[in-house]
């Protein structure tokens, strides 16, 4: 068994802190042709993650060992890291010299959805509302279930949209939402919840870089469906284009879109 904070330990204790409380963080890290290309943001997410948690920040090196290690062993996979606060004594308030337990796992690398790529994805609204995160919003953390039981709502799609309590789109169940509205790129304000994801991230600093014009903007589904293009982001899919704006599952169609320069520069830029 590997050192806690250093490696993955083949039993969970009962007692495990993630598994009792959610109290931890995780990073899904795409390997692809032996290489991780978004490693520095998610170990950068993770450390800010860790901050926020008041978890002792893991070590970078093994983190970047482990990941080199399993690009060895097979070159496409994806490789979760989970950062969980070492269990001790009973309750929620945990020891102050608590360590930091990392735990890895392994998973074929999805094949790429050439459908989805090429020609985009019908995406409803899901009747799922997601609560205001507090200081949590925009984290990985370990507690999933607003996402667990929005994906109970997708009735056989691919992905969905999600609203906030004001009726403001926020992300899909496992992705980021960009638009083109007036040929300048939006994505939902996360200020309220949501997951900041990597891919986000990335396309919100090339963005800048290539001075294009970018916003993170409140977005409404009537002002969604009048945007010039629209698309999903997941630094293990890629960017898929959304073909169709679902009022619900199996609803009435909002919008229809085709994916436009944007899309297509996205996909050059981030695809896999």
């Amino acid at each position: 068994m590997d050192a806690p904070g250093t490696a993955t330990e083949r039993l969970v204790p009962v007692n495990d802190r993630g598994l009792a409380y959610g109290d931890g963080l995780f990073e899904t890290i795409a390997i692809v042709n032996g290489e991780a290309p978004w490693l520095d943001r998610h170990l950068a997410r993770l450390a800010r993650g860790c901050h926020t948690l008041g978890l002792k920040p893991p070590d970078e090196h093994a983190v970047r060992a482990r990941v080199e290690a399993a690009a060895a062993h097979a070159p496409d996979l994806i490789l979760k890291v989970i950062a969980v606060r070492e269990a001790g004594g009973r309750g929620y308030q945990a020891g102050p010299n608590a360590a930091t337990v990392l735990h890895f796992l392994t998973a074929p690398l999805p094949a790429v959805d050439d459908e989805a790529v090429t020609e985009g994805v019908d995406v409803p609204l899901l009747p799922f509302r997601l609560t205001p995160a507090g200081p949590l919003c925009g984290l990985k953390h370990l507690n999933r279930l607003e996402q667990v039981l929005a994906s109970q709502t997708l009735q056989g799609y691919r992905e969905g949209l999600l609203l906030d309590r004001f009726a403001r789109v926020v992300e899909g169940t496992r992705t980021n939402l960009f638009a083109v509205r007036n040929a300048t790129l939006i994505t939902p304000r996360l200020s309220e919840s949501g997951v900041a994801g990597v891919l986000r991230e990335a396309i919100l600093d090339w963005a800048v870089q290539q001075r294009m014009p970018v916003e993170e903007v409140d977005l409404y589904p009537y002002e969604l469906a009048d945007c010039e293009e629209a698309m999903l982001v997941n630094s293990v899919l890629g960017v898929w284009p959304i073909r169709s704006l679902m009022l619900r599952p199996h609803g009435a169609t909002l919008a229809t879109f085709a994916p436009g320069p944007h899309t297509r520069a996205l996909q050059a830029q981030f695809g896999r």
